[in-house]
């Protein structure tokens, strides 16, 4: 069932945003402004994975996405790894002039 997420007194715009309905993205590389931190189960450490520089590949929206993570140690080589789940949504603003 849509959500109406902003209506416009003026214009009677409106958006509807299905905020239930599972939305697969048909994209390879999807590329976001987020980060997501965690502690590593393995050794402890603290974990940033950039979705700047590392994609989504053909990802969903109002569901839960599994990230894989990855620890390095000094020499730069890959020590553990881990998965994290994600869900991403979606967001619309009606912008009116």
């Amino acid at each position: 069932m849509p959500v109406v997420i902003h209506k416009d007194p003026v214009t009677e715009a409106q958006i509807e945003v299905d905020t239930q309905t599972v939305h697969n993205v048909d994209v390879k590389r999807l590329y976001l402004p987020v980060v997501i931190t965690a502690k590593c189960p393995v050794c402890g450490k603290q974990v940033k994975h950039d979705l700047k520089e590392h994609y989504l590949s053909y990802p969903a929206f109002n569901a839960t996405e599994t990230v894989g993570l990855m620890c390095f140690n000094d020499d730069d080589d890959e020590c553990c790894s881990f998965s994290v789940n994600v869900a991403f949504g979606f967001t619309a603003t009606l912008v009116t002039p």
